[in-house]
């Protein structure tokens, strides 16, 4: 277990490195896209694979100063970071964080992300990673009901929404860790995609109740309306979760 562990360890580093010597560096535009598109099917693609310095960012889903302190350099003085999270707690700690390490070019805000402006129910869990809002539509081979701690009624809004009460024009990724609101969240952000066409990168693990689809596929159907290009990472050993990358040239 220990060898396999370094073997993954030493893999991730190499991707970065990769990621930091030959991606980075090079101007947005169609080499750059191939360049993802071949290392998202095969090792997948780190913080600066995806973005680039001056980029405006948004994640939605974020409980660690980690990643927000890599998007932060990532990006540069000249880039912007908005972070979108749900648990109020997160945001604080959050919050506390980017005062303390001085990351001037974010800006955090406490919402779940959805397709559009209501209230939701959510279901919280001792990890903040597992909490997740209500759907019926969805099922996880991980997570079960019986899990949770307790649930509580939160606020969430779409993309679209959020981008224009910030005055944000543009964004030029958008990055989702939103456990089961995926398809929600790509859906909320029509507006944003057709004005700013944003790269996107998103983690999905749940499947439709019906359908049977991995919610990526579904993902992928949405935004091949908007004639996006979708890359599949590799599905986890037990094919729960895999990664997405989306883009339009």
């Amino acid at each position: 277990m220990k060898k396999i562990r370094k073997s993954k360890g030493t893999l991730v580093l190499l991707r970065d490195a990769f990621d930091i010597l030959f991606v980075y560096w090079l101007p947005q535009g169609k080499l750059k896209n191939f360049l993802r598109k071949y290392l998202m099917k095969q090792v997948g693609l780190s913080f600066y694979g995806l973005a680039n310095k001056g980029d405006t960012i948004l994640q939605g889903g974020c409980f660690m100063i980690e990643t927000v302190a890599k998007w932060s350099d990532v990006v540069g003085d000249s880039g912007k970071v908005v972070i979108v999270e749900i648990d109020k707690k997160n945001v604080e700690l959050l919050h506390y964080d980017i005062k303390r390490r001085n990351l001037n070019n974010v800006t955090i805000i406490n919402s779940g992300v959805s397709d559009r402006s209501c209230e939701k129910e959510l279901s919280v869990s001792e990890s903040s990673h597992l909490s997740m809002l209500k759907n019926d539509q969805i099922s996880s081979k991980i997570i079960k009901e019986d899990s949770f701690l307790g649930k509580k009624i939160v606020k969430v809004d779409s993309i679209d929404n959020i981008l224009i009460k910030l005055g944000i024009n543009k964004i030029d990724l958008a990055c989702f860790t939103v456990s089961g609101a995926e398809r929600e969240a790509v859906k909320g952000m029509e507006r944003t995609i057709i004005k700013s066409v944003p790269r996107i990168w998103i983690r999905c693990s749940f499947y439709d109740k019906v359908s049977g689809n991995h919610t990526s596929e579904d993902v992928k159907n949405i935004l091949n309306k908007h004639k996006y290009t979708t890359v599949f990472g590799k599905l986890n050993k037990n094919n729960i979760a895999r990664n997405i990358f989306s883009y339009k040239n």
